[in-house]
């Protein structure tokens, strides 16, 4: 880890398990020649850029605050080595969350508008969820580098914002426990530069590492997605909402980017009072212990209890120009407050593949077990719930 002394302005390595206590920027980067970079820093290159200019007032009031040193992502990773470039992004949340302070800066705002910090591009970046969740204190700054306020006094605005839970903002509840869906729910409408970031910039929030295959595109997101499923036991990850347009259309059964869960804020079990212990308000979910789901040349295997529905009239149901004897209900679950518990959500599945048990995801009810299903009675007999069935879930539109 490199860190930059307040003092000196020298570019010093450090272990990742044990750097000095350091303050953090969080910023968007202006034109690729405006940033100064590890190298051009080191070498006293580009000092009548903005990028410099930045880095001097980060040190300024970093060490007006008693900091000495900082980091800042454009001159303290050397992105000439990928190895580099990879072992920092996939460490990046975590010197977000020890870093002593964050500096957010919000250089396309005039604090002269009190509501206008509210309106910053910063809001809506990829990298910055993982910056403002990840520290406990966030102070913001405008264009001026004057302090606009922080994370804990402007709260209730940025829940708004951003719909993360007031609680998490505040510290009073981690962000490790809500379902997989209600986080990256959080992470719907952002932008990051390359596609394969806005995957990549979530790592942290799931506490997953995974090697950087920049060229991917959008199938960075599905990599993530397969991660995440075979380590939480949490099938919210399934519970995400296609464009409107194709609604009803048989879909591979992973998303196709973060903005599919918009819809999930609210995915969770319901809970009894009772269940929760004294002074805790939630549990995470738990690491899977076994018959994880795991990605194989059919599909993803996926083991659960289901629901057989035929048709009320007719023998057979058309789908996407095929004619199926019966779909599968299947209703998602979570492991929350020590229990596998069912998730207000139900997807329907329909055959589709070369083997006999590969499925496509056809519909996503949002609503309890017993409201999902009696919204099917009235289109299909539903049929008893039939225990442990094993299914292939396609995820990849090559597949077959």
């Amino acid at each position: 880890m490199w860190l930059i002394n307040t003092t000196s302005g020298v570019l010093t390595e450090f272990d990742n398990e044990d750097p000095p206590y350091y303050a953090i920027l969080s910023h968007r980067w202006g034109a690729k020649e405006q940033e100064q970079t590890f190298k051009e820093y080191r070498k006293g290159l580009k000092l009548d850029t903005p990028g410099h200019y930045k880095i001097l007032k980060l040190r300024e009031i970093a060490l007006t605050d008693g900091y000495e040193w900082v980091w800042v992502d454009s001159a303290c990773i050397d992105k000439r080595s990928s190895a580099e470039l990879s072992e920092a992004i996939n460490s990046m949340f975590t010197w977000y969350r020890n870093a002593g302070k964050c500096y957010a800066l919000l250089s396309d705002i005039d604090n002269t508008d009190e509501e206008g910090w509210k309106s910053s591009e910063w809001w809506s970046r990829g990298w910055t969820l993982q910056e403002l969740l990840a520290p406990a204190d966030v102070t913001f700054l405008d264009t001026s580098w004057k302090i606009i306020g922080t994370k804990l006094y402007h709260a209730r605005d940025i829940w708004v914002i951003t719909g993360i839970p007031e609680s998490v903002l505040l510290g009073r509840v981690s962000y490790m426990n809500w379902t997989v869906a209600q986080k990256l729910s959080w992470a719907a409408d952002r932008r990051t530069k390359r596609i394969e970031d806005r995957a990549y910039s979530l790592l942290g929030l799931f506490n997953i590492n995974m090697p950087l295959l920049y060229g991917e595109g959008h199938k960075a997101f599905r990599r993530l997605q397969i991660e995440i499923l075979q380590k939480f036991s949490d099938e919210s990850i399934l519970a995400w909402d296609p464009p409107r347009e194709l609604l009803n259309v048989p879909h591979e059964v992973l998303a196709y980017s973060p903005d599919d869960f918009a819809n999930c804020p609210e995915m969770e079990p319901s809970i009894h009072p009772d269940d929760f212990r004294s002074g805790s308000q939630r549990m995470q979910t738990v690491l899977r212990v076994e018959d994880p789901p795991r990605p194989t040349s059919w599909g993803i295997e996926f083991r659960s209890h289901a629901h057989r529905l035929k048709p009320l009239t007719g023998t057979s149901i058309l789908v996407d120009g095929r004619y199926h004897q019966f779909l599968y209900a299947v209703t998602l679950t979570a492991a929350w407050a020590g229990k596998v518990r069912e998730l207000p959500c139900t997807i329907v599945l329909v055959q589709s593949g070369p083997a006999v048990l590969t499925y496509k995801r056809l519909a996503c009810i949002r609503l309890s077990t017993d409201e999902a299903l009696q919204r099917l009675r009235g289109e299909f007999v539903v049929g008893e719930r039939l225990m442990d069935l094993r299914f292939y879930l396609r995820y990849d539109t090559d597949f077959g």
